[in-house]
């Protein structure tokens, strides 16, 4: 039973992170409304059944407590500065918004809890969904009719849909391409394929003239280097 709640969990975690960097919507909040119930039902639910003993309970390290108490009290803050915000309605979205990332990770603690190597599962599964979403981007430089207005010269931004985003997703694939090239237990494929994705990956990120995105892939690769190897 535990580990087939913990496969439903990090399927429904996936399905969810899939719909969010292709359907997403971009910055609008109309998509998100849907894509944080569905995340902060599955995860509540996940954490009650956890209370309820009917599955495992998450428990994480200190630095792991320290990360979530972080994040829920970033959201917090964000819903007080309504009061004295002079665009609430912006503090509301970012509440919101802030509310289902908390849901993400709630989800993601309680499907770790539930399945053997959770960080090989959640890594291998987010460089195939990361492989996907650059490619898509840069097909869309080679047929710009894919995209809405992809005819116009600008930023490479699509499927997500704001420039800024993309290049943190691209970012987030260069450790990823860098963990698979470098295993060498695994098939010759599969090391090719990391190293095709740490390609189009550095690709796409020059097309999207983003310094923060540029500045946050060399912290990942970095980060790589010191802390990842120790993980997996």
């Amino acid at each position: 039973m535990r580990a087939a709640a913990g496969l439903l969990l990090l399927s429904a975690a996936g399905a969810l992170i899939a719909v969010s960097l292709f359907f997403g919507g971009s910055l609008s909040d109309g998509r998100l409304f849907w894509i944080g119930i569905f995340a902060e039902a599955l995860g509540l639910g996940a954490v009650a059944a956890g209370l309820a003993g009917l599955l495992p309970l998450a428990v994480p390290n200190r630095a792991g407590l320290a990360a979530v108490g972080l994040l829920t009290a970033f959201v917090c803050w964000n819903g007080v500065t309504m009061i004295w915000s002079i665009a609430p309605d912006r503090s509301w979205g970012y509440l919101n918004r802030g509310a289902v990332y908390v849901a993400f990770c709630l989800l993601g603690l309680m499907a770790a809890a539930n399945v053997r190597m959770p960080a090989r599962l959640v890594a291998g599964g987010l460089a195939v969904l990361l492989a996907g979403v650059v490619g898509w981007a840069l097909l869309g430089k080679v047929f710009p009719s894919l995209f809405p207005d992809g005819g116009r010269v600008a930023r490479l931004r699509d499927p997500i849909g704001y420039w800024n985003a993309l290049a943190l997703a691209c970012a987030l694939a260069l450790p990823l391409g860098l963990w698979v090239a470098t295993r060498r237990s695994w098939r010759r494929e599969l090391r090719a394929g990391g190293v095709l994705l740490l390609f189009l990956a550095v690709f796409a990120l020059v097309l999207k003239f983003s310094r923060a995105g540029n500045l946050v892939a060399s912290f990942a690769c970095g980060l790589l280097l010191e802390i990842v190897y120790v993980v997996f």
